[in-house]
């Protein structure tokens, strides 16, 4: 960019003075971000952002929306730091990220967006196991986002579970007891 800078005197014998300076104006730079990683995944709801410090940052503009182009987003906060953690749990799912750096009230571009799912690990169900008539009969709490449930089965308790079946409904009875044998489940 090309300027003319003008310079005005209130000395009569010393006229105005027009000097034409050349002006060099640098992009803002672009925040790198830093975790969570791309593509990750976390059990935690409140993942702290972070991303690498940018030299005369004045804010930082971060967005996060469970949509790929931003339409709706959960977060859009300007900041002083270079991380940010969420107040209140985010619900579970894919949330893409991305931040710019501000310079005073100049923006520079934003970075390329990451992706990181949340998601929430259910509890360990309360298990009942009976044995009837040799049968053995296992019932357990429903887990209220399941629509089925994988029985694995063993012949020691640190061996090699195999899947034995899966069911849909929160109940399985083990039909073929043998003898002395021991069944791990």
């Amino acid at each position: 960019h090309r300027a003319n800078i003008s310079v005005n005197s209130n000395d009569p014998d010393s006229p105005a003075l027009l000097k034409p300076v050349a002006l060099v104006v640098l992009p803002i730079p672009v925040p790198v971000l830093v975790s969570p990683s791309n593509s990750s995944s976390t059990t935690d709801l409140t993942p702290t952002f972070d991303w690498n410090d940018v030299t005369e940052a004045t804010s930082y503009k971060i967005i996060a929306d469970n949509n790929s182009d931003f339409s709706s987003p959960e977060i859009d906060q300007t900041i002083t730091s270079s991380t940010f953690t969420p107040a209140i749990n985010m619900a579970a799912g894919t949330y893409y990220w991305k931040v710019r750096s501000n310079i005073n009230s100049a923006s520079g571009d934003y970075s390329s967006a990451w992706n990181v799912r949340l998601y929430v690990v259910p509890p360990v169900p309360n298990v009942t196991i009976t044995v009837v008539s040799g049968n053995i009969f296992m019932n357990w709490d429903d887990s209220v986002s399941a629509t089925n449930y994988d029985i694995y089965s063993c012949s020691t308790p640190y061996g090699t579970y195999s899947l034995l079946t899966n069911v849909t409904v929160s109940e399985y009875t083990y039909t073929n007891v043998s003898g002395n044998s021991k069944k791990f489940f």
